[in-house]
């Protein structure tokens, strides 16, 4: 048989990923970008790829690159916003029963890995997506400024405001919840904790995540309340995060104010209710364009990764009928997902609680039930392609 030709819209780790994921089933795979640089692509600073994700990269031998270009996670710590202990988990006892670690990476690292392994010629840059038709044959791709590009396999992994899926499933905006994560950079003189931590601060109205993102640099995210497209110029983002987490404990403020103000940026959170049919004859959608959520239990891109892994294997089980293996792909990854977004988007609510007696009940939560939450986390991890 013929090599068969995939197209991908949008170069981000899931649309990075699946392209990998094809070219080793067999196809062959382009992949177009509408940004100019692939810096542009990157947005934010780091992120965890946690067991079920690190699985996924297993299948396509990944696993290894990814480990080298990021630290190991063996403790998630979890503590209020007086400093007080709330609950440690043992995430490298848990890595090991799943069969693979948690991961805290750079996404300029994490892209990187994933372009060299992809290969040169495959992403095209400059390259928006402005619609597609597809017939019994194969599917069009139509560009900004008139091109297209033909093969047999659309995928859209472009995103929270995907041009793909607004033509397949109409024009519709994403679900802003009310609050906003400030995200920075820090390179402390002191590390405040351990290379292999992750931290969770918990307190009212607000949550606030610290991290090694590589030997020496700590990433840090605060979730607070903003309204939607609020913009802070450069030189007042340090004093903005400051005035809700400075009178937090130690590290927190001090991390805030040892972050280089350049460094530090604030992103919408957004997510989309879930749908059960992704996609439409040869044309499916893939990580945030199918699926986005906000990044309260930072599964997001662990789930696109997951789902490039799935993409070709159904594809193969389908003998030969591209659309019916897309149908199978669409629910099967349905099912995963559709939990672990509602899962962030609840997470999301109780960092906001501002209600005393509510936070200490989720604060004693945490506390009491600490093995319970080992075990619903390896329940969300588990993943074997």
């Amino acid at each position: 048989m013929a090599e068969q030709r995939a197209l991908v819209v949008g170069a981000g780790i899931g649309g990075l990923t699946a392209a990998i994921g094809l070219q080793r089933a067999g196809w062959d795979v382009s992949v177009f970008e509408r940004a100019e640089a692939i810096a542009q692509v990157q947005v934010g600073t780091g992120l965890h790829i946690w067991p079920n994700a690190m699985n996924a990269f297993k299948q396509l031998e990944l696993d290894r690159a990814v480990y080298e270009a990021g630290v190991e996670v063996r403790v998630v710590k979890f503590i209020r916003s007086s400093g007080a202990r709330l609950a440690a988990l043992d995430a490298g006892a848990s890595g090991d029963r799943l069969g693979a670690s948690t991961v805290g990476i750079r996404r300029t690292h994490l892209h990187r890995v994933l372009l060299d392994h992809l290969g040169e010629g495959a992403v095209t840059l400059g390259a928006e997506c402005v619609g597609f038709a597809q017939d019994a044959d194969g599917v069009a791709l139509k560009l900004d400024g008139g091109a297209e590009e033909r093969g047999e396999l659309l995928v859209g992994a472009d995103g929270l405001r995907s041009t793909v899926r607004a033509q397949l499933h109409g024009e519709d905006e994403p679900l802003y919840h009310g609050y906003t994560s400030w995200l920075g950079l820090v390179r402390p003189e002191r590390q405040p904790v351990p290379q292999d931590v992750l931290t969770v601060v918990w307190g009212r109205g607000g949550r606030f995540i610290f991290y090694h993102l590589e030997p020496g640099l700590l990433g840090w995210i605060g979730n607070l309340d903003a309204p939607e497209g609020e913009r802070v110029p450069e030189g007042e983002r340090r004093e903005k995060v400051l005035e809700f987490f400075g009178s937090w404990a130690e590290p927190v403020p001090s991390l805030v104010r040892a972050s280089v103000e350049s460094e530090i940026f604030r992103m919408d959170l957004y997510d989309r209710n879930p749908i059960a049919r992704w996609g439409e004859g040869r044309v499916t959608l893939l990580g945030d364009a199918a699926h986005p959520m906000t990044p309260n239990i930072a599964q997001g891109a662990c789930m696109g990764v997951e789902d490039a892994v799935e993409l070709p294997k159904h594809l193969a089980e389908a003998g030969g009928d591209i659309a019916a293996g897309l149908r199978v792909y669409e629910a099967s990854r349905h099912r995963r997902t559709a939990p672990v977004l509602k899962r962030a988007r609840a997470f999301g609510t109780m960092g906001r609680w501002t209600n005393p007696v509510a936070c200490a009940m989720r604060d004693n939560t945490i506390r009491v039930f600490q093995r319970l939450i080992v075990k619903q986390e390896e329940r969300l991890q588990s993943y074997v392609a």
